[in-house]
């Protein structure tokens, strides 16, 4: 469930926080009595312009909303929002569905290439796998958890706690091409 303050401010249900989202609001209102502290002793000073996280602007569907069709869209306008060169391509598939005692885990697997004149057929592509979680456990109208991993990697990234690296794709395909060139056939 979601409230609007008093003052005509959106807040996020307790409920629905993140871990994250509870340490990061922990340290911003730790800071927030810090800096009033100093002020009142004369000093000025802001540190909240120290303090840059990414913002991811997709709004994750909510666990009732959630169909796999509405997870794709989201997972691609979420990728449509990261820096990527002109000719780098990609495509999103959905590779099915698992759940456990307390959660249904929707997958998805976005491809990247970069097809040109003379290979039309990319002969390496980088993979990015991302996981979407629908608690059976947190209120309905709780966002989905979206998490993903870069392909020979198993560390977990949040959208907007992690700036995308292209610089990760790019290595994956060089990679692999180089390990391609090895091969004689």
């Amino acid at each position: 469930m979601n409230d609007v303050s008093t003052n005509g401010s959106y807040q996020k249900d307790p409920y629905c926080l993140s871990v994250e989202e509870i340490a990061r609001d922990f340290i911003e209102n730790l800071l927030e009595s810090a800096v009033e502290e100093i002020r009142r002793q004369g000093v000025n000073v802001d540190f909240r312009k120290h303090i840059v996280t990414p913002k991811c602007l997709v709004q994750w569907p909510s666990v009732s909303d959630f169909t796999p069709d509405l997870g794709l869209q989201k997972v691609d306008e979420y990728i449509r929002s990261w820096p990527k060169n002109a000719e780098m391509m990609y495509c999103i598939d959905y590779t099915g569905c698992r759940r456990d005692s307390r959660s249904d885990f929707h997958f998805y697997e976005v491809k990247w290439s970069v097809p040109n004149m003379m290979y039309p057929v990319p002969p390496a592509v980088a993979s990015v796998f991302f996981t979407m979680e629908l608690s059976r456990i947190k209120p309905l109208d709780c966002p989905v958890t979206v998490t993903y991993v870069f392909e020979g990697s198993k560390l977990k990234h949040s959208p907007g706690d992690t700036p995308f690296p292209l610089k990760w794709v790019w290595d994956i395909i060089w990679n692999k091409v180089q390990l391609f060139k090895t091969f004689s056939f």
